[in-house]
């Protein structure tokens, strides 16, 4: 069962739907202020779905982009990064 938003999209990229989870990634991201740390998963949705469609420089933006928004909201020392880098890895 898909309870939010956040699951709906991990499991379109568990499945393979990088297209769908992708889509679904960047209706949520438009409801969110660009800065809130809650992009950060979606932000990493894109960044996996970009990844798997051989997309890497689009991948390596949303890599980008979720380490200003960890660095902006929580500080460059927080341990969301390893997860991010865990997740571009």
């Amino acid at each position: 069962m898909v309870n939010t938003a956040e699951d709906f999209c991990q499991l379109q990229i568990e499945q393979g739907n990088y297209e769908l989870a992708a889509k679904s990634a960047e209706q949520e991201l438009k409801l969110l202020h660009p800065k809130h740390p809650l992009c950060v998963y979606f932000v990493c949705i894109l960044m996996q779905a970009y990844f798997m469609e051989g997309q890497q420089d689009r991948a390596d933006n949303q890599f980008t982009r979720c380490l200003e928004i960890i660095d902006f909201g929580l500080g460059p020392h927080h341990p969301l990064h390893i997860n991010v880098y865990a997740i571009m890895a």
